[in-house]
């Protein structure tokens, strides 16, 4: 336990980009985990795919389209995108400053 402690503290002082892109890549996958049950609860239907398909890519939408109906708030659906992208451009940035 104390040997990974130490592996982690040193990944956050060499290089804390890495950690930070982890981390929100993690949260975004969260945000879409709270809206898709919030979706299949309210009867939404998802289609089973391995792949990342046009349909998948609009859960959030369709999300902000019902949260009215429902009274959602809308803060999972805005947080979502942003989350991904900046977590995906700090992941690949902490990788390559790794060298």
């Amino acid at each position: 336990m104390n040997e990974n402690l130490r592996m982690i503290w040193y990944m956050i002082h060499k290089d804390p980009l890495v950690i930070a892109g982890l981390v929100l890549v993690g949260f975004s996958g969260l945000l879409l985990t709270r809206i898709q049950l919030r979706m299949m609860k309210s009867g939404y239907k998802f289609p089973y795919v391995k792949y990342l398909t046009r349909q998948s890519w609009e859960v959030p939408q369709e999300y902000l389209n019902q949260r009215m109906k429902h009274g959602w708030s809308p803060w999972a659906a805005y947080l979502f995108w942003p989350t991904a992208l900046i977590g995906v451009i700090c992941l690949v940035i902490g990788l390559f400053r790794l060298q």
